[in-house]
């Protein structure tokens, strides 16, 4: 309580000469900072600080803003005349000397040689320093994740600092997985030996006739149709019933979502001597298939 009472009494002898950060916009002129690709990561989430995470001698800067807000500071001000940052934080005095190249807590000088940089209208501090200073539990870098990783129990993450990732849109199927049961059943049957351009045909040749006006409407159905006679000869020798292999999964999968190399083929058969060879028109022959019209 006597800690808190100081803090603040120092506090208010300093609010004369403050105002709000956002008023600095002297530029450090002896020091360079180059943005990084480095994450911050406090109680095991991720932060989305990427932007404003910036690297000097191998030590990772912040803005000095960011990092008080992070840590629930009750104030963060500005004294304009001084070019000092001062924040209010865990009972403490917080006064970040960007002249002097300095930092008190509670008017007590700390044993600080690293820069404190004014860049933007941003106050840059390095992150470990000071998140030690504010009062985290635990500070280490995780070499794996490339990341400053910070454990304080104490700190509860403000939802404006996690990183959220992309969502996905997720492109809704126009098949099931019935239809590549069967046409995948298909495929293996009438084109098991073929290579996969004669097993992509094939199932192709399933999904045209299904969306054809006359044949019906569904990819078993369509397998199963007799209404011109028995349409695919594994249906009735079961060989239908086979399963099949993953390259014939494959083939029926990439039909099923678009991929077409036999245009608008209706038959195929392992010779031109046939009912299609004989009434249909010819399209293109793949390995040991010729497929028409």
């Amino acid at each position: 309580m006597k800690k808190a009472i100081q803090a603040v009494s120092l506090l208010c002898l300093l609010l004369v000469s403050t105002m709000t950060v956002n008023a600095a916009n002297i530029e450090s002129t002896h020091t360079s900072l180059a943005s990084i690709d480095v994450n911050i990561t406090i109680n095991e989430i991720d932060l989305d600080l990427q932007e404003q995470t910036k690297i000097v001698d191998q030590q990772v800067y912040i803005p000095i803003r960011t990092l008080a807000e992070i840590f629930e500071a009750e104030e963060i001000l500005w004294n304009r005349v001084t070019n000092e940052a001062i924040i209010l934080v865990n009972g403490y005095v917080v006064i970040a000397d960007s002249n002097a190249n300095t930092v008190t807590v509670n008017n007590e000088a700390q044993d600080y040689d690293l820069d404190i940089i004014l860049k933007e209208g941003n106050t840059y501090v390095p992150l470990r320093f000071f998140s030690d200073l504010f009062g985290a539990k635990e500070i280490h870098w995780d070499h794996e994740k490339n990341a400053v990783v910070i454990n304080d129990p104490n700190i509860t993450v403000q939802d404006r600092f996690i990183l959220t990732e992309p969502v996905e849109e997720i492109e809704e199927k126009n098949y099931t997985d019935e239809d590549v049961e069967w046409l995948s059943k298909i495929v293996q049957a009438e084109a098991g030996y073929e290579p996969y351009q004669g097993k992509l045909a094939v199932a192709n040749v399933v999904i045209n006739r299904k969306n054809s006006s006359i044949f019906p409407n569904t990819i078993k159905e369509v397998i199963f149709d007799t209404r011109y006679g028995v349409q695919f000869t594994p249906t009735v020798n079961g060989t239908i019933n086979n399963t099949p292999n993953e390259e014939s999964v494959q083939a029926a999968i990439e039909a099923l979502e678009g991929h077409n190399n036999i245009g608008e083929a209706l038959y195929f058969t392992p010779s031109m001597n046939s009912w299609p060879g004989r009434n249909r028109t010819f399209y293109k022959q793949i390995h040991g298939h010729y497929f028409f019209l």
